[in-house]
């Protein structure tokens, strides 16, 4: 499916997991809108995953905790309104 097809948040999460290296499908799937994105919409914080359906509150390893910045047409795309709480 291209890109430009993809519609809301699948949009958001098909151009993170295409133009985001170090992100996992399990990660940005647990990406919380308000929590783990930055105000700026610069930066997302990987804090947990998901994995078999579930959420887990913690990573495989400690090196798992971490900040990834996001280029500035990823930001402009995680900018797009989303209700408080849900994920991406």
């Amino acid at each position: 499916m291209r890109l430009g097809k993809a519609k809301g948040r699948y949009r958001v999460l098909y151009a993170l997991l295409a133009g985001c290296g170090p992100l996992r499908v399990g990660e940005a799937l647990r990406l919380e809108i308000d929590k783990h994105i930055s105000e700026d919409c610069r930066t997302l914080y990987i804090r947990q995953k998901a994995k078999r359906g579930k959420i887990q509150a913690y990573m495989k390893t400690p090196n798992g905790e971490r900040d990834v910045d996001l280029c500035t047409s990823l930001a402009r795309i995680t900018s797009a309104p989303q209700p408080p709480g849900s994920y991406l």
